[in-house]
């Protein structure tokens, strides 16, 4: 089979492999008909990707899928990543034969993920207060 002069690059040489000890987001997805896997690591800071790491098993254009979508995601926002369609991972894949579409179906499965779990990290961080930082002694004297 094929595969586009992007997909070998990334599939020879993966970019940003691995796991990634600070990230606030973790999300993975697998295809239940050939069992590709796809598990991706966000680190968010001042609202935007600052680290994205991904580890995969699965075929060539899985593999690069995970190596390109980091490098699409580091310094984008939330909205950016919600806004990403299969179509626009295919284009970044360089075109994928129809076999193997099932690959950027899987990174859109993935983004929907991180999309999710990113809106519910907005939503659970609580203001801070003025004396948030602050311990209160002696009976609140």
């Amino acid at each position: 089979m094929k595969y586009s002069p992007i997909i070998s690059e990334h599939f020879n040489s993966p970019r940003n492999v691995g796991e990634l000890e600070n990230a606030q987001i973790v999300v993975h997805a697998t295809n239940p008909v050939c069992m590709d896997m796809l598990k991706l690591y966000l680190r968010i800071e001042s609202n935007v990707v600052a680290e994205a790491t991904f580890l995969a098993q699965g075929c060539i254009p899985t593999i690069a899928a995970g190596s390109i979508l980091t490098k699409v995601l580091i310094g984008k926002h939330r909205e950016f990543i919600e806004e990403l369609t299969i179509s626009r991972i295919e284009e970044l894949l360089g075109g994928l034969p129809h076999a193997k579409k099932h690959a950027a179906y899987l990174v859109g499965e993935v983004l929907e993920l991180a999309a999710e779990k990113w809106r519910g990290l907005e939503t659970a961080k609580i203001p801070e207060t003025p004396n948030s930082g602050q311990q209160r002694l002696h009976g609140g004297r």
